[in-house]
């Protein structure tokens, strides 16, 4: 697994190699640029806007003040399926952001539309005309202490000489760095045509084309409209809870009008608007438009769905045709949904294709003080232990929320694990996220062996082969310093079984008097970065826990 994430990673930086295309075959095939064949871009670079308006620490245009108009767009771009795979296709089914500066600056946000940085491009307008000098600065990354900048560029399209694929180009950065947009009088802009012979792409400081880019796009006010709320109401802050995740939703009642406010997290500031009746039940109409998916640049709708579960603990959605009811009571200051239920933001009206989903939600008033005691974890995925890469997996699902679903700072919640009943201790040869032995886990850790990722979904990469059950305990400590235990909760990776309880074994850390390594002859050793080698905790009170370490 170790081997594969690094894989992974190398892949995401490197330049794109020779490539298969599946445009039409009169279209040349593109692929990769080599660094002498680039124009010197430092010079060039420093022609972009010495403006500061809505750059972060990097010089990237995040937030640019003006009118911000979305529009609907049509061009085509080149990509990379799944960063490898080179396409060159059509599109007429996405929206993007355009600001408008009061100063007579133009901001196009992501507009390389299969490589969205969440960035701004800067131009000027003038007479009708908006002209951007490329380059122009859109991302940076580090990584392990390495800095990489990507521009957005005007490239030209290059025929590979003495390839062994015919037809076969690429794109180098173009003599020519200034692109043109016509702003026509209904509204719409027009990017000067190219027909393929050159586009704005992706490159990297030297030159090297990533595989990325967009060209004879046309823009088009788009004409749906979002939800707005009465300027006057008054909201409330209510948890909305799913699955082991919240977040805070605000809710307002105007006469039989219910107006919600970051109902989907990933669009806190967007309202989606119901209507309660004399049931209380509040209905909401399918199909409200919420805004742009960033991820895709796709529009996107609140839709009411239904979910049935698989065989493997797995789920299936459905789009419904019908509204979404809720049920409201005014007493208790809580919102629910029918059995089965799901609420998607859909980047489509008729089928699933949904950037967030929340299952059976449940949305209430947290009060100012409430039982502190952990919700329980449940597990959702097992895997089996790995001969030939020597390791097994337990993910489970430990929510920050109370066990009445009231939110919890996670800062301050901890887990730790038995195996077959023992005490487990995470040694840091093993997870080098720690620093020495250790038994109770912070909830945030975010490493390759243990991973949270900021949600309430962990996996846990385990080195021990002859595990039969794993149980999960977590503890909430207060300001106070009063702790507040969860039950301990065990899976049976043989049966699939989970049940509550196992008995108590008081071993911690503090228990543990030396911990001694030995190499596979049964001669004592230290660890090392690679090989196998066998580890003994040996415990105050007798015991000694052995296993069998693998690094690679």
């Amino acid at each position: 697994m170790r081997n594969f994430l690094l894989f992974a990673g190398a892949l995401m930086l490197a330049g794109t190699s020779i490539l298969q295309a599946s445009s039409a075959e009169s279209y040349p095939f593109p692929s990769t640029v080599g660094i002498e064949d680039a124009i010197a871009m430092k010079s060039a670079v420093k022609q972009t806007s010495s403006t500061d308006n809505g750059k972060d620490k990097d010089g990237v245009i995040v937030a640019p003040q003006g009118k911000t108009v979305t529009y609907n767009r049509t061009g085509y771009k080149h990509f990379l399926f799944g960063g490898i795979i080179a396409n060159h296709d059509f599109y007429d089914d996405i929206l993007g952001d355009i600001v408008w500066g009061d100063d007579g600056r133009v901001y196009i946000k992501n507009f390389i539309s299969g490589y969205p940085t969440g960035s701004y491009i800067e131009g000027t307008y003038a007479d009708g005309v908006i002209t951007v000098e490329f380059p122009q600065l859109i991302k940076v990354e580090r990584n392990s202490g390495t800095k990489y900048t990507y521009y957005a560029d005007r490239v030209v399209l290059k025929m590979i000489e003495d390839s062994e694929e015919p037809n076969e180009a690429t794109f180098v950065p173009d003599e020519q760095r200034t692109v043109k947009f016509t702003v026509n009088s209904d509204g719409s802009i027009e990017m000067e045509k190219s027909e393929g012979q050159w586009m704005v792409g992706l490159t990297q400081e030297d030159g090297l084309w990533k595989g990325y880019g967009d060209y004879d796009c046309t823009y088009t006010v788009n004409s749906q409209e979002l939800v707005t709320a009465p300027e006057n109401l008054e909201t409330e802050a209510y948890l909305f809870v799913s699955d082991g995740s919240s977040h805070f939703v605000n809710i307002g009642f105007d006469n039989n009008d219910v107006y919600f406010k970051g109902l989907f997290a990933k669009f806190p500031d967007i309202w989606i608007k119901g209507t309660l009746g004399e049931d209380n039940k509040i209905t909401i109409e399918n199909g409200q438009y919420i805004g742009i998916a960033e991820a895709f640049g796709y529009p996107t709708y609140f839709m009411n769905g239904t979910y049935l579960s698989n065989n493997n603990g797995s789920s299936r959605y459905a789009l419904s045709s019908e509204n979404a009811v809720l049920t409201y009571d005014p007493a208790a200051k809580r919102i629910t949904t029918a059995d089965n239920c799901v609420l998607l933001a859909n980047c489509s009206l008729d089928e699933i294709a949904y950037v967030e989903v929340w299952r059976n939600p449940m949305i209430h008033i947290q009060p100012e003080s409430y039982d502190l005691t952990p919700m329980n974890v449940w597990f959702t995925y097992w895997s089996p232990w790995n001969e030939l890469d020597q390791w097994c997996g337990i993910q489970f699902r430990l929510p920050a929320l109370t066990v009445d679903s009231y939110q919890l700072d996670p800062d301050k919640i901890y887990w730790r694990m038995h195996i077959n009943d023992d005490i487990f201790l995470f040694d840091c040869d093993e997870y080098p996220q720690f620093t020495d032995l250790t038994e109770w886990v912070p909830y945030n850790s975010d490493g390759l062996e243990i991973k949270n990722g900021g949600t309430s979904l962990h996996n846990v990469v385990l080195f021990k082969e002859d595990t039969q059950t794993i149980t999960i305990q977590s503890v909430y400590v207060a300001d106070d310093e009063q702790k507040y235990y969860s039950d301990k909760m065990t899976y049976n990776v043989k049966t699939g079984e989970t049940h509550a309880g196992i008995n108590d074994i008081a071993i911690s850390a503090e228990d543990v008097e030396s911990v001694v390594y030995y190499d596979l002859r049964g001669l004592k050793t230290t660890p090392v970065s690679s090989g196998i080698y066998i580890k003994q905790i040996h415990f105050k009170d007798g015991r000694v826990s052995t296993c069998k370490i693998v690094k690679k």
